[in-house]
């Protein structure tokens, strides 16, 4: 058996140990045209009653981004330079 889901088909699940409160009550998967798309669900309540409402769940962690290490303008003077201290 295989966690893939079938082209129009899928799973939605409950989340029994949430880290946080505002974390998804549900979470699954639907594969549409080829694609998996991960979906998140929360319990919520309206003046007609309850539902879950469903977000598309597309959070792909980035890698860490470090700044480039930028050149001294030209003709600047060199900071490691030993002849440039006074003493």
């Amino acid at each position: 058996m295989s966690n893939v889901p079938r082209e129009g088909g899928g799973a939605f699940f409950p989340q029994r140990d949430k880290k946080h409160p505002k974390a998804p009550d549900w979470k699954g998967q639907i594969m549409h045209q080829g694609n998996i798309i991960k979906l998140s669900g929360w319990f919520k309540t309206s003046a007609y009653g309850q539902f879950i409402s469903l977000a598309v769940d597309n959070y792909q962690a980035q890698p860490q981004q470090y700044p480039k290490e930028v050149a001294p303008p030209k003709g600047a003077a060199d900071p490691f330079d030993d002849n440039t201290i006074p003493f």
